[in-house]
């Protein structure tokens, strides 16, 4: 998955499918995590959606946003591995931020599984 994909913008709403293309243009299913910004570049984080092949069930896919000239937004690899490990603890940051703090007779998560 070395080559950039279409992302058009309007999809990157969090219950939307996206649909990328491995090296035989077959098609993966990714769910929408998180979109977010690290060192002024735009990333996306996202999970597989059922099985697919290469990925865990509960891997993170993490995406760099390239806007082109006409304003298409695609997605690419991060190039470097200093990079995704940046944008992964920016997203790991921003993610937990929502989560349960251990304090459970104010968290509003029905699935939570400290809540008593």
């Amino acid at each position: 998955m070395n080559e950039e994909k279409n992302f058009p913008e309007q999809e990157m709403d969090e219950e939307e499918l996206i649909v990328l293309l491995d090296e035989n243009d077959n098609e993966l299913n990714f769910r929408l995590i998180m979109p977010f910004e690290d060192n002024g570049k735009a990333y996306v984080a996202m999970e597989p959606v059922g099985e697919v092949a290469g990925f865990e069930p509960d891997e993170v896919l993490i995406m760099e946003v390239i806007e082109d000239e006409e304003g298409e937004s695609t997605l690419q690899p991060v190039e470097t591995e200093e990079e995704l490990e940046a944008a992964w603890e920016v997203f790991e940051a921003l993610y937990n931020e929502d989560a349960c703090d251990g304090n459970c007779a104010q968290c509003d998560e029905e699935d939570c599984e400290d809540r008593e």
